[in-house]
């Protein structure tokens, strides 16, 4: 079962990849499934692919602050360890 997709929109993966832990409301570009509060989902750029770029996070939907990263940090990728 794959997790549900949150894509950012260009130019809101910059912050995430300076290490910055959390997804604001303003810098999601759309969702991809249903994830339900507190769930596991993958975070993306609008330009990744499916297994590029990518970083899990946990949603927070009903917050300004929609998505808060299990893992940050410079050139981590979905596949990393945890």
């Amino acid at each position: 079962m794959s997790l549900p997709e949150v894509v950012l929109k260009k130019g809101r993966d910059v912050p995430v990849k300076g290490g910055h832990p959390w997804i604001f409301s303003g810098g999601v570009e759309r969702v991809e499934g249903a994830p339900a509060i507190g769930s596991t989902v993958t975070v993306c750029s609008c330009m990744a692919s499916k297994s590029a770029d990518c970083v899990l996070g946990v949603a927070r939907l009903i917050s300004s602050a929609r998505i808060m990263l299990l893992k940050i940090g410079p050139g981590w990728k979905l596949n990393d360890e945890l």
